[in-house]
């Protein structure tokens, strides 16, 4: 919808963070007030030691983050974690403010009283902490509420209807939303139009959320019984609404957009009219200019066939921001080799600067590559489509002339791949990423594919899920990344396809996929049970300077469990800097890899499935041993050659994983 500074164009949100109201607002909550768990108190010096490193996290990441971000710190009893997330509408600076806020009232009354768990709203952000997990748990425990100031009896009726259809708007927007925020305006041309805001928490499944909003709703109406409007702040969602405009930002038009009608007064059909007509214009010239600019390239590129130009032209008009060649050739110092980050089937990855100081990552596509056309499309199709704090951003591409390049958001600590790698040929002990590290990088991984799987409005098979394809932001908070391969599938589609053409990489591959083109959610669940593996074990899937036994890691893995001696497979150093319980839960997590490696994929967990174990919410059971043969799951992998180099543990930068494409339309 373009902005147009025309009032009928108005917003709509679903927020959890409950805020200042502006100075046209008419209701009055005391939302400075925060609520402490009372009923049980910290008995763990430690435990209060990683609460204070939780709240100044939040406070301090959380802003930087898009105003949402969720941690924890600590193992075992002693975690603690938390959760911020600011309105929707606010700005950085803002967002900034409410979390010190924030911070500043809980550490004076629930940290200062030692209660294990506290939240508060210290105006235009929500702050929560626990000592347990609950980010992603639908919580429909009410904080605060109240109504709004009561409307004219005479106008009564005409807000309650435009209010009715703000409701059903939200409700039906905002689960399905990426942020899960949406403002909208219903019934704009009449004399009480309604406004309503409303924020679910990004964690929450679109089905707990809708059942979120669904409950604020018969809250507020039990409440105010039809008065001028309302609030209620659940622990998961947000809801809000009253008759004059309380946020910040253009919102959008829940009467058009809600049920399809116009209002009824004439202006205000013609003004609607306007609204819809002149974005309509602007689009359309833009469009006949982007069709004139690929005229022109195709008079001078006829060795491109016609369809691959127009499905080119389609994908670019609906994807992200274009950037210059040059413009990236100057910020990577001409894509020089000190630039470079790592290269794979695709082309080279190099880390670009521009001129206000903006990091980014660059892949450049390689013309040489069989598919490069094919999955430079892919990729600003999907990624450009989906947001989640656990898949990579992208910001742009760059299309001219036979260059073909995406730009990413810039990651500071590479990939998972790179930190299990140094962690390897390390001479510390402690190893960098210790299991506090490791299980917040899988649980990450685990939530950002339960998205792809179950929230997205597209449903979403990465099929290339490896160590190399998860990257790794400051604060080691994984991102998946490297979309090229990604199957997409329409809501009424089958919950399998069949393909003669398989993708991916050898090792990470379910057998029914590699075999028989078998493709499911499924497929990605075995990549993450290796990936798992992979990460416990601080080395790569393949390894033929081992013995033996050790050489195939799943294969090892299941070996392990069979004769009870899993405690062997993990990372040496790792075993050494962790006690007898967090043992205990690395062989867990080790469980959950066995059970997303069965054979059969209907034997293995959903994703929401996989999150829920890891956060210690659902049991885990792994069968007593592989009913399979692993080496004829995916005979190309295990009777390929080996390199050479790997014998030394400092060559093994040298590996190459062996991705393949196919090329079949996606």
């Amino acid at each position: 919808m373009a902005n147009h500074p025309l009032p009928l164009v108005l917003v709509a949100s679903v927020f959890i963070a409950a805020f200042a109201l502006a100075s046209n607002s008419t209701t009055d909550i005391d939302i400075a007030r925060p609520s402490c768990s009372d009923a049980y108190k910290i008995t763990s010096a430690q435990m209060g030691r990683n609460l204070l490193t939780v709240l100044a996290t939040l406070q301090d990441q959380g802003p930087a983050a898009g105003g949402y971000k969720s941690t924890s710190f600590g193992s075992m009893s002693d975690t603690v974690y938390g959760f911020i997330q600011c309105r929707g509408d606010i700005s950085a600076q803002e967002c900034s403010s409410c979390a010190r806020s924030a911070v500043q009232i809980l550490n004076s009354t629930c940290v200062r009283n030692s209660t294990k768990g506290g939240r508060i709203h210290p105006g235009n952000c929500f702050l929560r902490y626990e000592d347990h997990f609950f980010s992603s748990i639908l919580d429909k425990d009410t904080n605060q509420g109240n109504c709004s100031t009561s409307i004219p009896a005479s106008s009564l009726a005409i807000f309650q209807s435009n209010s009715r259809t703000a409701l059903e708007f939200l409700k039906a927007k905002v689960p399905r939303n990426a942020r899960k925020f949406v403002a909208a305006v219903a019934g704009i041309g009449s004399a009480v139009p309604a406004y309503a805001l409303g924020q679910c928490i990004p964690d929450l499944s679109a089905a707990d959320c809708a059942s979120c909003l669904a409950a604020a709703e018969n809250a507020i109406a039990s409440t105010c019984r039809g008065g001028g409007g309302g609030v209620c702040y659940y622990s998961s969602c947000t809801l809000f609404f009253q008759r004059s405009k309380f946020f910040q930002g253009i919102p959008e038009n829940a009467t058009v957009l809600g049920n399809g009608t116009l209002p009824s007064n004439s202006k205000a059909k013609k003004t609607l009219l306007l609204a819809i007509a002149i974005p309509i214009a602007g689009v359309l010239a833009l469009l006949l200019l982007v069709i004139g600019f690929f005229i022109s390239k195709r008079s001078k590129n006829v060795s491109k066939p016609p369809e691959e130009l127009d499905e080119l032209q389609v994908t670019l008009h609906r994807g992200p921001v274009t950037f210059s060649y040059d413009l990236l050739r100057r910020a990577t110092e001409g894509f020089s080799d000190d630039h470079k980050l790592g290269e794979g089937g695709f082309g080279a990855v190099y880390k670009g600067t521009f001129s206000d100081g903006t990091e980014i990552a660059i892949k450049k596509l390689s013309v040489a590559s069989k598919q490069w056309e094919q999955q430079f499309l892919n990729e600003v199709k999907v990624i450009g489509s989906v947001q989640h704090r656990n898949l990579v951003r992208l910001l742009g591409c760059c299309v001219e002339g036979s260059e073909r390049l995406l730009v990413y958001e810039f990651l500071k600590n590479n990939s998972l791949e790179k930190a299990l790698l140094d962690d390897l040929i390390s001479a510390e002990e402690t190893p960098r990423l210790g299991w506090n590290t490791r299980y917040n990088i899988l649980l990450g991984t685990a939530r950002g594919l339960t998205y792809l799987h179950e929230d997205s409005q597209i449903r979403i098979v990465h099929r290339d899920i490896k160590p190399s394809n998860i990257l790794l932001d400051e604060t080691f908070e994984a991102k998946i990344s490297d979309f090229g391969l990604a199957r997409l599938y329409g809501e009424d589609e089958a919950t399998e396809i069949i393909t003669t053409k398989v993708a991916g990489t050898y090792g990470y591959m379910a057998p029914e996929y590699a075999f028989h083109g078998h493709l499911s959610e499924k497929a990605d669940v075995f990549s993450f049970g290796v990936v798992v593996l992979e990460t416990l074990a601080g080395r790569k899937n393949k390894d033929a300077s081992l013995p033996e036994p050790e050489q195939y890691l799943l294969e090892w893995a299941w070996q392990l469990h069979s004769n009870r001696l899993l405690p062997n497979l993990l990372h040496r150093k790792l075993v050494s800097s962790s006690n007898n319980e967090q043992e205990k839960t690395l062989v867990q997590a080790i469980h959950i890899a066995l059970m997303c490696t069965q054979a059969s994929p209907q034997d293995r967990p959903s994703m929401s499935h996989v999150v829920a174990m890891l956060s210690g919410h659902s049991n885990v059971n792994v069968p007593l041993s592989a009913t399979f043969d692993i080496r004829a799951m995916n005979p190309r992998f295990y009777s390929s050659s080996s390199n050479s180099a790997a014998s030394d543990p400092k060559n093994k930068r040298q590996e190459k994983s062996q991705t393949f494409t196919d090329p079949e339309p996606r």
